[in-house]
């Protein structure tokens, strides 16, 4: 029998706020990332390029385990009581699976006695986003010999992912809503 796994998104879900957002508004007056934040606001850059960037620059931000706690720190005040709860009462191995850059998203995971993915630059230099149907495919290559049990997202991007889930649930506006139709 395959071990169960509860996977879950990290923004909007877990927690009650967007940790990318929080890291973003904290380096604004950074030229490089107002920059960036300008193009992605007139649409000339994607989603996944603006992530990119600053999983790229946010690496140099967290250049220890004392910077990454410290901002864990201030996530875990943010963390949704409802969905930790929700988590807890699945009784199995837990991962939190999140666009945002992985440094941070492994050592919160770690701290709340989790497994973590996020986005992130792979040794060869290339990089990794966390989002949609690569969440699926990071699913798929790490965890092939789990059960995929409750999955727990927030907006039409978790679709992908939480369709492969036995239980895959939405999270909006404080309310946890089974995705009866995934595909």
């Amino acid at each position: 029998m395959k071990p169960n796994l509860t996977i879950v998104d990290l923004d909007h879900t877990l927690l009650t706020m967007d940790s990318m957002r929080l890291l973003t508004l904290r380096h604004l007056r950074t030229p490089r990332v107002l920059l960036f934040v300008i193009l992605r606001v007139l649409r000339l850059i994607p989603r996944h390029q603006l992530n990119e960037h600053f999983v790229r620059h946010f690496s140099r931000y967290f250049p220890n385990d004392t910077a990454v706690n410290d901002f864990c720190d201030e996530l875990i005040r943010h963390i949704d009581p409802l969905i930790m709860e929700r988590i807890r009462q699945e009784n199995a191995a837990a991962l939190i699976l999140s666009a945002s850059p992985e440094n941070y998203v492994t050592a919160l995971a770690a701290r709340l006695g989790m497994q973590g993915a996020g986005s992130h630059v792979g040794e060869d230099g290339r990089f990794f986003y966390c989002s949609g149907e690569n969440k699926a495919s990071y699913l798929r290559r790490f965890f092939p010999d789990h059960h995929y049990g409750l999955g727990i997202g927030d907006s039409a991007d978790d679709i992908a992912w939480l369709s492969i889930c036995h239980t895959p649930l939405l999270y909006q506006h404080g309310t946890l809503t089974p995705l009866t139709d995934p595909a």
